[in-house]
């Protein structure tokens, strides 16, 4: 796995991407990857930048893959879930009390980060 990271952070392809973070913005979309491409690509570069990175995906779903490849990847401690508190939606008003517990787990590994970086999926 280690050897895989270490290609994939010596590609002119994360290059780009931690150019791009440096210089645009601090909002970069990574789009059209192919199977764990994007986890590969995101974990190289945040390693490499360090710091706080969220992870924004279209749905529950692709945001609990993106973490696990990213718990592989980086490993658990670093990486953590932001899930909605709802069971439903939000029109409906019922909260989900284990979704709770996730988002106050998450505030508070960014409150107290003393890793050189924090990963938040969601």
């Amino acid at each position: 796995m280690h050897e895989i990271l270490k290609l994939a952070e010596q590609s002119a392809q994360t290059a780009a991407l931690c150019k791009e973070l440096g210089e645009k913005s601090n909002t970069v979309y990574l789009n059209e990857l192919v199977g764990g491409a994007f986890s590969f690509y995101a974990a190289t570069a945040i390693a490499r930048r360090g710091g706080t990175h969220i992870v924004v995906a279209e749905d529950k779903d692709a945001a609990a893959y993106a973490m696990n490849d990213l718990y592989a990847l980086l490993g658990e401690e670093r990486v953590c879930f932001f899930p909605s508190a709802y069971k439903r939606s939000i029109l409906y008003r019922n909260e989900d009390a284990a979704c709770v517990v996730m988002r106050t787990n998450t505030l508070n590994a960014l409150r107290n980060r003393a890793d050189d970086f924090t990963v938040v999926c969601t």
